[in-house]
């Protein structure tokens, strides 16, 4: 990886530094500037606002812990995402195993299971903002992640690909069908208006 020459992430790769070194201060400053940004990423994985920012917590403290065996500082923000990343899919496998498990028992005993878990209130302001999220929830997982991350976090392709850990060719595909999707689900949702 290059070395960053923008101050922004000089500044950044210092705050990394500081932090790894064991600084709070430095710390605070990067939870700060990420943990929104975590807790929206991890929020298109996980469908559920309490979830996702419990996911964040269970990030902080990996970052916490491992952040002294980070060998290149300006690799920070992908190795966030890829820790993010990874504590998401991992929880929405564990709930599905449990689902699974049981529903199969539910079946078994013949108890009927009702499905009301997964919806939630969007919070939103902003009209469009919220026509946009909602259109992001219906996208697949895949294409959601990679919007999320280009368009929303700034990530350069070859990062998204670091993050999710996935081919360039296979972020660049994702995003070409992720924004033909999300266009054509706006347009839905204007017509039926």
């Amino acid at each position: 990886m290059s070395m960053p020459t923008d101050p922004q992430n000089i500044a950044e790769r210092l705050i990394v530094l500081r932090a790894r070194e064991g600084d709070d201060a430095a710390m605070r400053v990067l939870i700060s500037r990420y943990e929104r940004r975590l807790w929206f990423f991890t929020r298109r994985i996980v469908n559920d606002d309490h979830r996702a920012w419990d996911i964040v917590q269970e990030v902080w403290i990996d970052v916490f812990r491992k952040l002294g065996g980070l060998k290149s500082p300006e690799a920070f923000r992908v190795w966030l995402y890829q820790i993010a990343h990874a504590r998401a899919v991992s929880t929405v496998r564990r709930e599905r195993r449990q689902e699974s498990a049981v529903a199969t028992h539910a079946k078994e005993l013949g108890d009927q299971i009702s499905d009301d878990a997964g919806r939630i209130d969007e919070f939103l302001s902003a009209d469009r903002a919220a026509e946009v999220r909602a259109a992001l929830d219906h996208l697949p997982e895949d294409q959601r992640l990679v919007l999320t991350l280009r368009f929303l976090e700034d990530l350069p392709l070859e990062e998204i690909a670091d993050a999710l850990q996935v081919p360039v060719g296979t972020v660049k595909s994702r995003l070409f069908y992720g924004k033909q999707t999300l266009k054509r689900l706006l347009e839905n949702a204007h017509h039926g208006e």
